[in-house]
C-alpha cells in the first residue's frame, strides 16, 4: 500500500506535460498513474466526457492511496460534433492533423480533486479556442514519424516549437498542454490546500494567477 501524508497532492496521471506544469508552478506531487480507460461511451457531451475521465482516474487513484488529495485530469478535442482523443497510430495521427489543418476547433479539459480518505470530490471544466495554422502535408509527415504525435489529444503539442502547429488561442494556453493551471490551483485551494508560493508561467500571458485573482 502506498504510505502517503495527509496534505500530499498526488498526480492521477503519466503525463509529462501535466506535470511539467505544476513542476514549474511549484506545486509538489506524487505521480501515481491511473490506469484508467479513457473510453466512455454513456457521456453524453465533451464537457461530461472530461470530467466524469478526471474523477474516475482520480477516485481509482485515491482508492489504493486512501490519503491525500488526488488530482485527475482529462482533455479532448472538439472538431464540430466529433470529440478526438489520442490517435490510435500514425495512420490515425495524420487523419487527425490533416482534418484539424487551417481550422479551429475547441480543447476542453476537466479536472478533478478527490480527498482520498473522505471521499469528497469536485470537478471543474476549462474550454479553449484553437485555430491551426495551414501546415504542410511534409511538416505533418514529420511531425508524426517523430513519435510525438501518439500521445497527445488531438495529434499536437501546442508548445511544439518544430512542428508549431497553432495560429492561435482563445482562452487558456495551459489548457491546450492538457491541465489550466489556474483553475487547478482554485480547484485544489477548494478543497483545503494553500498552495503557498504557486507562480504563474509565462506560457500563459493573462493567467488569474499573475494577475492576483487566485
Amino acid at each position: 500500500m502506498i504510505q502517503l501524508l495527509l496534505d500530499e497532492i498526488i498526480l492521477a496521471s503519466s503525463s509529462p506535460r501535466r506535470l511539467d506544469i505544476l513542476e514549474r508552478a511549484k506545486v509538489l506531487v506524487k505521480v501515481v498513474p491511473s490506469g484508467t480507460d479513457e473510453n466512455m461511451t454513456k457521456c453524453e457531451t465533451p464537457e461530461e466526457l472530461v470530467q466524469a475521465l478526471a474523477l474516475s482516474k482520480a477516485n481509482a487513484v485515491a482508492f489504493i492511496a486512501q490519503r491525500g488529495l488526488v488530482l485527475g485530469a482529462d482533455t479532448v478535442v472538439v472538431d464540430g460534433q466529433v470529440v478526438i482523443g489520442k490517435p490510435q497510430d500514425q495512420s490515425d495521427a495524420l487523419a487527425i492533423l490533416q482534418r484539424l489543418r487551417g481550422r479551429t476547433h475547441k480543447v476542453f479539459t476537466g479536472i478533478a480533486a478527490v480527498n482520498a480518505g473522505s471521499s469528497q470530490a469536485a470537478t471543474a471544466l476549462v474550454t479553449s479556442q484553437v485555430r491551426m495554422r495551414l501546415y504542410s502535408h511534409r511538416e505533418m509527415e514529420a511531425y508524426v514519424n517523430s513519435g510525438a504525435a501518439l500521445d497527445k489529444a488531438g495529434a499536437y503539442g501546442i508548445q511544439d516549437k518544430d512542428f508549431n502547429p497553432v495560429e492561435y488561442v482563445k482562452g487558456c494556453y495551459l489548457n491546450v498542454m492538457g491541465l489550466p493551471l489556474c483553475e487547478t490551483v482554485a480547484l485544489l485551494r477548494g478543497m483545503g490546500t494553500t498552495l503557498d508560493g504557486v507562480k504563474a508561467l509565462d506560457d500563459c500571458s493573462f493567467c488569474p494567477l499573475r494577475e492576483g485573482g487566485l
